[in-house]
């Protein structure tokens, strides 16, 4: 659509028919990220890149390569992450041996740390993710699998939990997945998710050039309205916890970011330096307040 300004309301074929917002019916266009075109719902605050991608494109995006960036072999720093999910969870589930599925559980970390409390079960799009999955988390069968949730089959309310950390951004249609997940859930089980939030003051003063803005990778951006609106409109749950923080994070990672987000300013070897053993634990946190983490209930 050459020649789209910013904020010009336009409705294609797929806000028409109602599939591009879950919740509205009309969209506006907010702006062009390279050659991706952002779309932004006029009431309930969701964004989505309007390019569909299919499942090939998605598996090659997610492929071993994906998951060499220093932000998967820093386990110092994801510890940290890791330890304030955990935190989130024994909030609401203290039934030990409970079981709780990784959705997008890349490559075990999470669940190697919560195993210990949890009967935990994972999947994830990428094959070569689940391989190192499972000698980490010392997992096999049915428990961890590579795949899509959409082609995977779980009992209906087998779970007591399921978590989504920095998953349901990747994801083209986000209310199909949640329904189908909620169907896993017993009725009182809790939904968790963490998520770029594009309602923060980091997004909305770094429009396009903000560090979460990275299609074909990102699709999918949620405001906190968003996530009420799915929750009380769209599923059969209520939002009963909801924060937007900052995070941990390695300065190797950071600059991996920022590369995908300006190629030309951040160099290659730049990268390799912080890969070294003398740097590659450099973290600290970053008090951006734009990772959102919320908590669905079922009801």
């Amino acid at each position: 659509m050459p020649g789209l300004e910013k904020s010009q309301k336009i409705y294609p074929d797929s806000v028409k028919n109602n599939s591009f917002c879950p919740i509205c019916s009309g969209a506006t266009f907010l702006s062009r990220v390279r050659s991706y075109e952002l779309y932004q719902c006029r009431q309930c605050g969701f964004a989505q890149v309007l390019r569909k991608t299919g499942k090939d494109e998605i598996k090659g995006i997610y492929s071993e390569d994906f998951f060499k960036p220093q932000k998967y072999e820093d386990l110092a720093t994801l510890n940290k992450e890791n330890e304030r999910r955990f935190n989130l969870l024994r909030q609401f589930i203290n039934q030990p041996k409970a079981n709780v599925l990784e959705v997008g559980c890349a490559t075990g970390d999470f669940i190697r740390y919560a195993e210990d409390e949890y009967t935990m079960w994972g999947i994830d799009v990428s094959e070569a993710a689940i391989e190192k999955a499972k000698k980490k988390a010392l997992l096999s069968g049915p428990r961890l699998r590579a795949g899509f949730i959409e082609d995977a089959v779980y009992p209906s309310g087998f779970f007591e939990g399921i978590v989504l950390w920095d998953v349901i951004e990747h994801v083209r249609d986000p209310l199909g997945l949640l329904n189908r997940l909620c169907d896993y859930l017993k009725p009182g089980g809790h939904l968790f998710l963490s998520t770029p939030n594009f309602g923060s003051w980091a997004a909305r003063l770094l429009g396009r050039f903000w560090w979460f803005m990275t299609p074909p990778e990102h699709l999918s951006f949620f405001t906190r309205k968003s996530l009420e609106y799915f929750s009380e409109h769209r599923l059969n749950c209520r939002l009963v916890s909801w924060e937007s923080q900052g995070r941990w994070s390695n300065v190797g990672f950071i600059f991996y970011k920022w590369k995908r987000i300006f190629p030309r300013l951040i160099p290659t070897w730049w990268l390799k330096l912080f890969q070294l053993p003398l740097t590659r634990n450099w973290a600290f946190y970053v008090p951006t307040g734009d990772i959102q983490y919320g908590v669905l209930e079922k009801l």
